[in-house]
């Protein structure tokens, strides 16, 4: 992969996000520390752990084009809002797709809300997974498992925060549903390095922030 000018890119490309909306653009930098620890934990090379790192930071580009009114809204989408909110995989994918230097990403920016259940997002027009589950490489598995993370820890808007130990069963629940076991099984491994399993497994966790 071409590294000359990868990161002043990304960089420009937060900026971009960032001035969209500063929360968003935040959740992006945590997904690709978070990305990237995970892609250490499980013995990835240098150069796969820096593309972890940088497929974080642009998973969610596509939500430059989201409404506001969507993209910021406070408490639950509707059915109609949420699907508009799923179209930013697409477009986030067409976005980056056009920067010769960005495509290595590309995948990851379309395919991270996949599943191993099929009931993942984009779709096609007639309604069926246009790719299978067998079919998603292991960076984006683990930038999907890293974006939920950041999702249940920080309590974004429309999620609940939770305790390090609602955390874990949270994605224990749903490895081979929502999420491979493979990533799931570092994550909770990280966890138990960073903040020591008496905490992850404690009925009752002292706040803390994971950054």
């Amino acid at each position: 992969m071409e590294v000359l000018g990868v990161y002043e890119t990304v960089e420009m490309v937060i900026q971009l996000l960032s001035a969209k909306d500063s929360y968003t653009a935040d959740h992006s930098r945590r997904v690709g520390e978070y990305a990237k620890e995970l892609g250490v934990q499980m013995g990835l090379s240098h150069d796969v752990c820096e593309a972890l790192y940088l497929g974080g930071l642009l998973h969610d580009v596509g939500k430059i084009s989201i409404p506001d009114s969507i993209l910021k809204k406070k408490g639950f989408l509707t059915a109609d809002e949420f699907r508009c909110m799923q179209t930013h995989a697409e477009l986030g994918y067409q976005f980056v797709n056009q920067w010769g230097i960005l495509q290595p990403f590309a995948r990851m920016v379309r395919d991270h809300h996949l599943r191993p259940d099929g009931q993942g997002y984009p779709i096609t027009a007639i309604g069926d997974q246009y790719k299978k589950w067998a079919d998603v490489d292991l960076m984006t598995r683990i930038v999907s498992v890293a974006d939920v993370f950041d999702v249940l820890w920080s309590g974004r808007s429309y999620a609940v925060q939770k305790s390090l130990s609602g955390i874990v069963g949270e994605f224990q629940a749903h490895v081979d549903k929502q999420f491979d076991g493979q990533v799931v099984e570092a994550l909770v491994v990280w966890l138990e390095h960073r903040y020591g399993k008496g905490v992850i497994y404690a009925d009752e966790v002292e706040e803390k922030k994971a950054a």
